[in-house]
């Protein structure tokens, strides 16, 4: 009986401890990576054991959160204040719940480190991230899960971040602006260029997690285009993006094919807002520009013909479309990017306003300084540029898949390094970090 009583209590003791785990592991931040992890008897071991081995982890990983939280590598103290209380237990802490917050802490460092903290809440719209979500997840829980020592923890955070030039200039630099603050103790006058260099390396970290071999990056805080090959810039150019009034959206997408000779259907806020008037004073000013009135199937509608009268803000059937050509919106080359906004990449006919410091002067499309280099690029050396050099008028357009879909991110990136290795703090034009 006695030995019947003994064995009831361990077992409601123990399940006490899995009861009290699982009610911590609904304040985890990543349940169900750590609740997988935490079956690793080594692992768990050494966030919750007694020995020598397990007290120098738990310290360790301590330190890596507190220190990593104050120079901004990551976006949260995880578990910081739970991790020192069980630190400072005179015995430890052996249970359950133990492991979890350990492990936890663990594994959203690991995420930060990889991936960036910020990224999340940096593009409106991202068709690139759900197609890596679960090579993240298994790639930091296989990594996890060969973890059998603290000096093996250690290395392995470390390799997590980027090794592209880009991400290390801005790492560098905000490593040392901060060292430099705390030192001096003016880290109020630099924590402007602090904040922009933090807030690019969260997003190069991003960009670079992904491991892809190319693809663009459209800069708007600096009108610029890089093109990349693993990892480092093999092409570079102006950019014209979108007025503060009607700004380019931030997204993460795909370019699977370019336009050569394309259409330009004016945006319907623009017909109407902008052309309506001037069109109904004189119908020819769509002549002028070599423009169609095209009805809801397709169809040019000769637009001597219609009511002008009967259209405003309100009711407007039709679309208005630009003939191809060099004197076209959209130059002669057009690179398709599937996003909600209606936004693309394009060349222009107005080259002039390259020379502009400032370029932020489009309803959000990005006009490109080289466009035929960089479709060069994404065709292999496919594109007959002799071709759309010769601006021929009222060309049908003519599409050109590519090979491989290359990825396209337009963000917002306030600190950058230029090619002669000089930081660049762009100006905040869309105001996106207003205090």
């Amino acid at each position: 009986m006695r030995l019947f009583t003994t064995y009831l209590l361990v077992a409601f003791f123990s399940c006490c401890l899995v009861a009290n785990a699982l009610a911590q592991s609904a304040s985890l931040i990543y349940p169900a990576i750590t609740k997988r992890v935490v079956q690793n008897t080594v692992l768990a071991s050494l966030c919750k054991g007694r020995s020598a081995e397990a007290a120098k982890f738990q310290m360790a990983l301590a330190y890596h959160v507190d220190s990593l939280y104050r120079v901004r590598l990551i976006g949260r103290p995880y578990h910081a204040s739970a991790l020192k209380k069980i630190l400072t237990q005179p015995l430890g802490d052996t249970t359950l719940s133990s492991a979890y917050l350990f492990i936890d802490a663990l594994v959203a460092t690991a995420f930060d480190l990889f991936r960036g903290s910020a990224a999340g809440g940096a593009v409106g719209y991202d068709a690139v991230s759900p197609l890596y979500r679960l090579r993240d997840d298994s790639l930091i829980e296989a990594g996890l899960r060969k973890i059998s020592s603290e000096r093996q923890m250690s290395r392995w955070l470390f390799s997590l971040e980027p090794s592209a030039k880009d991400y290390l200039l801005v790492r560098e630099a905000l490593l040392a602006r901060q060292k430099k603050g705390t030192r001096s103790g003016s880290e109020s006058s630099l924590s402007d260029t602090v904040l922009n260099l933090q807030r690019s390396l969260q997003l190069y970290r991003w960009i670079f997690h992904f491991g892809l071999d190319h693809f663009m990056l459209v800069n708007i805080a600096s009108a610029q285009l890089n093109f990349y090959e693993k990892g480092s810039t093999a092409i570079s150019m102006r950019a014209i993006v979108g007025k503060p009034s009607t700004p380019t959206p931030r997204f993460a997408s795909f370019c699977k094919q370019l336009i050569l000779y394309p259409y330009w259907y004016v945006p319907a806020s623009i017909a109407i807002g902008e052309y309506l008037s001037k069109i109904k004073r004189d119908p020819g000013w769509l002549d002028q520009r070599n423009m169609q009135l095209v009805d809801a199937g397709g169809r040019v509608v000769d637009h001597y013909r219609v009511n002008w009268t009967d259209f405003h803000a309100g009711y407007f059937p039709y679309t208005i479309r630009q003939s191809t050509g060099c004197d076209n919106a959209l130059g002669v080359l057009k690179f398709d990017i599937e996003t909600p906004y209606g936004v693309y990449l394009h060349d222009t006919n107005n080259k002039s306003a390259f020379l502009r410091d400032a370029r932020f002067l489009s309803h959000g499309c990005i006009r490109l300084e080289e466009p035929l280099l960089l479709g060069s690029k994404l065709l292999r050396d496919g594109l007959d540029t002799a071709y759309l050099q010769s601006c021929f008028a009222d060309k049908k357009p003519i599409a050109r898949a590519l090979e491989d879909p290359v990825a396209v991110f337009c963000l917002y990136l306030p600190a950058t390094f230029d090619a002669e290795g000089r930081l660049r703090i762009h100006r905040d034009v869309y105001k996106l970090f207003v205090k």
